[in-house]
This record gives structure tokens, sequence and C-alpha cells, in this order.
């Protein structure tokens, strides 16, 4: 598992994860200290929350947190 955020509106109020980083290192830190690192039940627990994601096909790779911005017209 692992904590993503994705949005794609400028709008004032709309771009929540842009700036809510907040929220991933608070799951972050729930998962290691509440879950003692299980990230199993903790998927289970939390998987309608829209921060964490099932990154299953990452499996073997190192942590990385990945911020990406795009602009358009």
């Amino acid at each position: 598992m692992c904590f993503a955020c994705r949005d794609s509106s400028s709008a004032e109020g709309a771009n929540d994860c842009q700036v809510n980083t907040g929220r991933m290192e608070k799951l972050h830190t729930i998962l290691k200290h509440e879950y003692g690192g299980d990230a199993n039940t903790f998927m289970k627990d939390y998987k309608n929350d829209p921060y964490v994601q099932n990154c299953s096909a990452l499996v073997g790779y190192n942590y990385c947190c990945v911020e990406e911005f795009e602009g358009g017209d």
C-alpha cells in the first residue's frame, strides 16, 4: 500500500491534496504507531480513504513520494 493524492483543479478549495499533504503524514503515523506497520490490516480499515492506494505492483521497490503538477488551458 502507499499514500497518494491526485487532482486536476486549480479552483480554490478544490486542490486539497496539493496543499494538504499533512493528511498523508497523519495516515503514515497511524500505520506506524497504531497498526505497527501492518499494511494489510490498515488497508482493510482505510480502503475507502482517497489518500490510501493499493500499490502492490510496486512490491520490492523502495518507498518514494511523487508530486506532480500539470497545467492546462
